[in-house]
């Protein structure tokens, strides 16, 4: 449930013109780690921030790499 509310807080700029300019995905990223903080903060969760990490290792595979990781 907190990440399907947090794809519905995402900000209108990812569907809008503007947001065709970019060319990476860090953006998106960013975008949408910040509506789980805000999901997270919704929550009374303590210490919200210490729960997202960002380019995470998969641990059978060293190569790759989460975009996100809660």
């Amino acid at each position: 449930m907190l990440i399907e509310q947090a794809f519905m807080a995402l900000p209108e700029f990812l569907t809008g013109a503007p947001f065709k300019k970019y060319n990476n995905e860090g953006t998106v990223v960013t975008a949408f780690s910040m509506a789980i903080l805000q999901e997270l903060n919704s929550r009374n969760v303590l210490n919200p921030v210490a729960a997202l990490r960002e380019e995470v290792n998969y641990p059978a595979t060293p190569n790759w790499r989460a975009d996100l990781h809660l």
